[in-house]
């Protein structure tokens, strides 16, 4: 967020000035409803298969330019996972977001009572469940810093953007009452389904003695938001509020724990529950034994019915009650109840080390990889949810897991994925009951998730075609095709191609001809549409029209032609339906009409490979001769390989073709006219860019620029090889190089010891022959010292 100091601009004192409407979008032009019979028009082909066809159902005037759909409204200003920082003002603040949680769960349906709290119904905008606006670039937020006449403007490059709603929450919470409410009320617009942030405003209304506001946010966000606190501060609210009410008391506490009591994380919930009816005064209608009654069957509900966290902990102080009151009855509960609850307490030990792995704190942002984590921790749990280890049976099963999903989707609400796998567990558990109360129940139960995943994501592609499928599987088509008329008035630009194509596929497999025509007719008419869309309707009436299909194929390939002009994937589409109808005349007569400077290397191969095969020799020369003519003219190599390979044979090896000079672009000789389209099929799919290794050819340096050997190998071995002499010089014997591996392979190679014994040997005769040398040494120089001194003493006396 930006913060910026207003020049001499009072203080924004409201938080309707605060936060303006954003204007109504632009109506978007209605659409024809009938098409007129087709002008005739230039046909690019030179003749056309005979048979009549009615081609006013498929070609009406020229498409005329419309506004794109207008965006949806933008959604107001936007925090995101914001951890909210305690502030003395307040008391109040965005705690520190743990890693998200990523897992399957969808928004409960409208409970069919209304709280205690309240005798109205539901919120009306309840049908939504609380579902995110789509994710647009939110307005700016303005808020008034306090004791100063600065205007803090926070503007969130992106509505889930957590850093900048953590700041915005940070600063209005200093700026009094009416700005918080305005933040948080932007805030749960953006994060309809943060519990933890329904509490937070709840609790600010209250301390503002705001009582009935407080009420309708309750209303609003209990049955949306199983949280576990948000639903012991709404039970808090109604025994301070009407703590002379027991009854009122008591309903809120029972719906509570049928909303969340069998959430493993409820068991501070249920020991609030209990300290209330421990404290309940007696009356005289509600005696002192009915009181310690209710208290004990409320142990048994905690302890003995659903694995929970810190069950022995509620277990002690279920020991202390019975203890308290009388040791030998207190003795004949505890055995009669200990069996179970051995057995509770080891499937809850089972189940502590999954439920500690989730982060419920998690916003609901778009999916990115740092879900991972949270998404297997949640799918865990519900692994063993379905497993079913309590043997409660499916109607149980499918309520405990469901509530894991709902919960899980409290920070998953956009995953797609998330909101499918409910749906389809709920519709195999549906199909696979002999009960058919409960089929009955659990597919409307699957209905509801799924439009409210709808609601939640109107420009997910992915959730939308799955809907349509789901409904048309179920024979309702009309919805289905109600799901794409929708998706295609809250789509970008960019999808509306593919949204297209696939309500022309649900329009062909309905076998209603009509209706596949009234679909090219809205292809047509949308401004946003690729030449993808053209190439589909083509080749679905060419199936769904029967015999007037090719005529009228041809005419859409024509009319896609018109419109993309050389978009070469359509004229390769084209092509391959010229082929497959052996129309060799439209075939030549479509080359003809594409001008050389826009023909792609592959169109190029086309309609070589074509004249190659069903031309004459004239006809590939003055192809090629028109290719070389072109901008792009390739080398020699290259129109000699284009006109001699077919499919996939070349003539001549990859490597020498790729010494001569040539780049292989890919495989261009498996389509009918000699060459193969170029397809989605045919790129890439993998995760990550790659080297498009189809196109390498072998580096070879020239010889102004030689690379010295010594670069490639090191200079000993460099100096080997150049003494060796070139290898064409060499006329004597080859080795058998097989033979050569199984002479060494059996040869024995000396043992270690055998190595260090033979360096012993070496060492000892090393050190004999020094002393010997030495030895020899001295004695020679003793023989010359007694010879000197014999002739010494014959100088002096003479001869004998």
């Amino acid at each position: 967020g930006k913060m910026e100091e207003a020049s001499e601009e009072p203080p924004v004192s409201s938080s309707n000035e605060a936060n303006p409407a954003p204007s109504s979008p632009p109506s978007q032009a209605a659409m024809d409803t009938d098409l007129p019979a087709p002008a005739e028009e230039s046909q690019p082909m030179v003749a056309e298969s005979g048979g009549e066809a009615s081609e006013e159902a498929v070609a009406g005037v020229e498409p005329v330019p419309e506004p794109t759909p207008a965006p949806l409204l933008s959604a107001p200003p936007v925090l995101a996972h914001a951890p909210l920082l305690p502030t003395p003002a307040l008391g109040i603040g965005l705690l520190p977001t743990p890693p998200r949680s990523t897992a399957p769960l969808l928004p409960r349906p409208v409970a069919a009572n209304p709280p205690p709290l309240l005798s109205a119904a539901p919120s009306a905008d309840g049908d939504t469940d609380g579902a995110p606006e789509p994710r647009t670039r939110a307005p700016p937020l303005l808020a008034v810093a306090p004791n100063s006449n600065r205007v803090l403007v926070i503007v969130p490059e992106d509505q889930y953007d957590v850093d900048a709603w953590a700041n915005y929450l940070s600063e209005t919470q200093k700026a009094g009452y009416e700005m918080t409410r305005a933040a948080f009320e932007a805030f749960l617009k953006v994060f309809p389904l943060s519990g933890r942030h329904w509490k937070l405003f709840i609790e600010i209304e209250l301390r503002a003695k705001h009582i009935e506001r407080a009420e309708t946010l309750f209303q609003e966000s209990l049955v949306k938001c199983e949280n576990i606190d948000l639903w012991r501060t709404y039970c808090t609210h109604i025994s301070d509020t009407y703590s002379a009410d027991d009854k009122r008391i008591t309903e809120a506490y029972e719906w509570a724990l049928k909303h969340v009591g069998l959430d493993p994380a409820s068991t501070p919930l249920w020991m609030q529950y209990i300290s209330y009816v421990k404290a309940r005064a007696v009356t005289r209608d509600y005696v002192e034994t009915k009181r310690t009654m209710d208290v004990r069957k409320l142990y048994w509900r905690c302890c003995l019915e659903a694995p929970r966290m810190q069950l022995e902990v509620v277990w002690r102080d279920y020991e202390q009650f019975e203890r308290a009151l009388d040791r030998d009855a207190a003795k004949r509960f505890l055995d009669e109840k200990g069996k179970d609850y051995g057995r509770m307490r080891a499937i809850s030990r089972d189940l502590e080390p999954r439920v500690v792995r989730l982060n419920r704190a998690a916003l609901a942002v778009p999916p990115s990889r740092a879900d991972a984590a949270q998404l297997d921790a949640w799918a865990d749990l519900i692994a063993w949810e379905k497993a079913d280890p309590l043997h409660l049976g499916p109607a149980a099963v499918v309520v405990r897991t469901m509530l894991v999903y709902r919960q899980c989707l409290t920070s998953f609400t956009l995953h797609p994925t998330v909101w499918l796998e409910a749906v389809l567990f709920l519709d195999s558990q549906a199909t696979s009951t002999a009960d058919e109360g409960l089929r009955r129940e659990w597919q409307a139960e699957a209905h509801a998730m799924l439009e409210r995943g709808l609601a939640a994501l109107p420009r997910d592609l992915v959730l939308a075609f799955a809907a349509a499928d789901y409904y048309e599987a179920r024979g309702k088509v009309a919805r289905s095709r109600e799901i794409y008329e929708q998706l295609l008035q809250n789509c970008t630009d960019g999808d509306a191609t593919l949204v297209h194509v696939q309500a022309l596929r649900v329009a062909r497999r309905t076998n209603d001809v009509n209706a596949l025509r009234e679909a090219f007719k809205r292809v047509r008419q949308d401004p946003r549409v690729g030449h993808q869309a053209y190439v589909a309707s083509a080749l679905l009436h060419l199936l769904a029209e029967g015999d007037k299909g090719s005529r009228i194929c041809n005419r859409v390939f024509s009319l896609g032609k018109d419109r993309f002009t050389n978009e070469p994937s359509l004229l390769v589409a084209y092509l391959d339906f010229l082929a497959a109808a052996g129309d060799v005349v439209n075939i030549r007569a479509l080359f003809n009409t594409i001008p050389a400077e826009n023909k792609t290397p592959v169109l190029w191969a086309r309609q070589i490979a074509f004249e190659a095969m069903y031309g004459d020799l004239a006809s590939v020369l003055r192809v090629e001769q028109e290719r070389q003519g072109g901008p792009r003219a390739p080398p020699l190599v290259t129109q000699l390989v284009d006109r001699y390979s077919f499919m996939d044979l070349l003539p001549a090896s990859a490597p020498t073709l790729s010494a001569l000079g040539h780049r292989i672009a890919g495989s261009v000789g498996t389509g009918p006219t000699g060459a193969a389209p170029v397809t989605a099929a045919s790129q890439s799919t993998h995760k990550y860019c790659r080297p498009a290794l189809a196109q390498m050819v072998e580096f070879i340096p020239s010889v102004a620029d030689p690379v010295p050997l010594v670069r490639a190998v090191p200079p000993a071995v460099a100096m080997a090889i150049r003494m060796a002499g070139s290898s064409e010089d060499y006329s004597g014997d080859f080795y058998h190089i097989e033979s050569l591996m199984s002479e060494i392979a059996r040869a024995e190679l000396p043992s270690v010891e055998a190595e260090e014994e033979e360096e012993a040997l070496a060492a000892a005769a090393t050190n004999t022959n020094a002393t010997t040398a030495a030895r020899g040494k001295r004695a020679a120089e003793e023989e010359t010292q007694v010879t000197d001194m014999f002739r010494a003493r014959r100088a002096r006396t003479g001869p004998a």
